[in-house]
C-alpha cells in the first residue's frame, strides 16, 4: 500500500486484496463506545467522538476503566451512507454487562490492551514476514515445531487451548465449529488468513501479551543453552548438569541432540527438545 502510495499508478490486484482484507463479517453489528470515556471526552472537549479501540473484534471491556463496552444505536451498514457525529448520538449512555463476557473479563481486558499497543505501535513489527519468522522461532523455542518448521500440530492446539481456554475461544469465534480453524495459517499464508486477533491471541501464547512479543528475543537453540544432565546411573553426575552438548543435527523432521557427559565418557541423544 505505502508504495503504491508513493509511486501512484493502478494496481488492481492490490486494491482487491485491500477490499477482502477490509471485510467486516466479523465485526459488531453496531458503532461502540465506552460510557466513561464518552463523559470523559464531554468534560474535556464538550463533545465526544467516535473511538477506534470500541470498534476492533475481540475488545470488549475499556483497558483504562475496565468498564463495558456499549452498543451505540447506529448499525455499522449505516456508516457507509451518512456522516452520524458521536456527540449527537452518545446523548444517552447506558452501562450494561453479559454475565458471559464479565466471566472472561481479564482475558478480554488483556486482548483490549493488546489492541491498544498495536494501533499505536504495530508499524515497529516490521510486516508479515518478520512476524511469521519470530513465530517459527518461537514455536520451536517452546519445543512445538522442529527447526525445519515441521509442527505437532496436536500439541499446539492442546497447549493453545490451555492457555486462552476452550470456553473463552468459543465465544470469540462463535461462528465457527472449530474455533482453532486459523491455527494453521500460522505457518502459511499467515498475510491471507490470519486476523488481528488472531495475531493478538498467537502474541499473547507465546510471550503473554503483543508488547512482549515485540520484545523477545527468540532463543535459536532447541535444546537451550545447558548445560544438560548425565543419564549413566553409575556416575556421580546422574540427573545433575553434568553433560554437555555435542551437536544438534536434522533428520526426517527431528532435531536430534547429542549431549557427553566428561566425567563417565557417556554419550547419549535426544529427539525431543521439549523433553525435561
Amino acid at each position: 500500500m505505502e508504495e503504491k502510495i508513493v509511486t501512484g499508478g493502478s494496481n488492481r490486484s492490490l486494491e482487491r486484496q485491500m477490499i477482502q482484507k477490509c471485510s467486516r463479517s466479523h465485526w459488531s453489528e453496531y458503532l461502540r463506545y465506552y460510557p466513561e470515556c464518552t463523559k470523559e471526552d464531554i468534560e474535556s472537549f464538550g463533545e465526544t467522538y467516535w473511538h477506534r479501540l470500541p470498534q476492533l473484534p475481540g475488545v470488549e471491556y475499556c483497558p483504562k476503566h475496565g468498564k463495558a463496552i456499549q452498543n451505540s444505536s447506529i448499525h455499522l451498514k449505516e456508516t457507509a451512507m451518512r456522516f452520524l457525529p458521536a456527540s449527537h448520538t452518545l446523548r444517552k449512555l447506558e452501562e450494561k454487562e453479559k454475565a458471559e463476557k464479565w466471566m472472561h473479563k481479564e482475558k478480554y481486558l488483556m486482548i483490549a490492551k493488546d489492541s491498544e499497543w498495536l494501533l499505536m505501535n504495530g508499524r515497529r513489527l516490521k510486516g508479515c514476514r518478520e512476524v511469521a519468522r519470530k513465530y517459527k522461532e518461537l514455536f520451536m523455542e517452546k519445543g512445538l515445531t522442529t527447526a525445519q518448521g515441521i509442527r505437532y500440530a496436536e500439541q499446539i492446539k492442546s497447549e493453545f487451548i490451555n492457555y486462552h481456554g476452550e470456553y473463552f475461544l468459543r465465544q470469540l469465534f462463535p461462528d465457527r465449529k472449530d474455533p482453532l480453524y486459523w491455527l494453521d495459517f500460522a505457518f502459511v499464508s499467515m498475510s491471507e488468513h490470519l486476523r488481528p486477533l488472531h495475531h493478538i491471541l498467537l502474541m499473547e501464547f507465546l510471550k503473554g501479551s503483543a508488547e512482549g512479543f515485540y520484545k523477545a528475543a527468540p532463543d535459536n537453540e532447541p535444546y537451550g543453552n545447558g548445560s544438560w544432565p548425565c543419564i549413566n546411573k553409575l556416575c556421580h553426575h546422574y540427573g545433575k548438569d553434568g553433560a554437555e552438548k555435542i551437536s544438534v543435527s536434522y533428520l526426517n523432521g527431528q532435531t536430534i541432540g547429542q549431549f557427553h557427559c566428561a566425567e563417565c565418557g557417556m554419550k547419549y541423544q535426544r529427539s525431543r527438545p521439549w523433553q525435561k
